[in-house]
Parts: C-alpha cells; sequence; structure tokens
C-alpha cells in the first residue's frame, strides 16, 4: 500500500531519477559555493565549520534517494524484467554520483580551509617565521604544520568530517546498497 503511494508521487523513471542527480549535485554545488564565500569573508564560522559534514550528508541523502527510486522502478515479473533492471541501475546511478560529489566537495573544502587556516596563521606567525623564512629549518617548520593539518584533516577520529570518517561511512552505506540489490535479484531469481 506505501509502495504504491509512493510510485504514485515519484515517478520511477530514467527522466526522473536523472533530475533527481541534477538537483541533488546543484544542491551540493551551491552550498559548496556558498560556504567557500561565507569562510573566504569570515562570516558564519559555526556553518562554515559544518559544511563538510552537510555535503557529505547530502551525498548519502541523495545516495538512499537514488536507492529508493530504483527500487521503486522495480519490478521483478519475467515480463518487465529487462526495463526494471535498467531503471534500477538509473537510480544506482544517482546513488553513486551524489555520494561522489558530496564526499568531494566535502573534502575539497576541508583542503581549502586547511590551506587558508594555515596562511592566516603564517601571517600571525609572520614576525617569528620572518627570518628563519629563508633557512632550511624555517622551511621545514611551516611544512611540518601542513603537513600536521593534513593529517588532523585525513584521520582525526574525534570529528565525523575526517577523511577516514566519511570513508567509513561511504564503506557502511555501500555495503548496505550491495545487499539490497543483491537482496532485489534474490527476489527476481526466485521469481
Amino acid at each position: 500500500m506505501i509502495i504504491e503511494k509512493l510510485k504514485e508521487i515519484i515517478d520511477p523513471t530514467p527522466e526522473f531519477s536523472s533530475t533527481t542527480t541534477d538537483i541533488f549535485f546543484w544542491v551540493i554545488l551551491s552550498v559548496f559555493i556558498a560556504a567557500l564565500i561565507l569562510r573566504l569573508r569570515g562570516k558564519k564560522p559555526a556553518f562554515t565549520d559544518y559544511i563538510p559534514t552537510l555535503l557529505s550528508s547530502l551525498g548519502i541523502l541523495g545516495t538512499f534517494a537514488g536507492i529508493v527510486i530504483g527500487l521503486l522502478a522495480f519490478d521483478p515479473t519475467p515480463e518487465k524484467m529487462n526495463d526494471s533492471i535498467t531503471n534500477l541501475l538509473w537510480g544506482l546511478q544517482t546513488a553513486f554520483f551524489t555520494s561522489i560529489t558530496g564526499v568531494f566537495l566535502s573534502i575539497t573544502f576541508k583542503a581549502f580551509e586547511s590551506f587558508l587556516l594555515n596562511q592566516e596563521q603564517a601571517s600571525e606567525n609572520s614576525d617569528g617565521l620572518a627570518q628563519s623564512d629563508n633557512s632550511i629549518e624555517g622551511i621545514l617548520t611551516v611544512q611540518n604544520q601542513h603537513l600536521a593539518q593534513i593529517v588532523k584533516s585525513i584521520g582525526d577520529e574525534n570529528t565525523d568530517s575526517s577523511l577516514v570518517n566519511i570513508l567509513k561511512l561511504h564503506r557502511s552505506d555501500a555495503a548496505d546498497q550491495r545487499k539490497q540489490v543483491i537482496n532485489a535479484l534474490q527476489t527476481l531469481n526466485d521469481a
């Protein structure tokens, strides 16, 4: 009953899946650009700190939307199976594209923010570093600071927006998606 109502509301066709993909792409990209502008202007720091998590979350939301579209379009009856598989794959295309877009822009924003933060720190510490800038020791000190920020962005277990945690979440989502596809194919095979 609920699935039939959803099929009435959501038109599970390749065109709908493509439109959904476009909508998620433009929303994620718009959030990314707005966050960059706000970060460069130094406004809304609480919002810009949350952006990597928001971008990843939007990507994951698009993943589940794509899975729902694909599964709603799936009809295991033998005469409709070929069209159903095509529509299922369109939904999965939406799922993976939105995930990749969200995670990629999240990582890009973190890298940009880390670079910008290091530039701000370097300008604040320019008095102390100006004397040693030309020396190998001064260069290595600055490089070590940059590497520490990169390592923190990649593997900080205490933040949800670290690359390691985002990849763990994405791997878990991919495993769930794979199980759903296997279950749908098993149902299809049984039919």
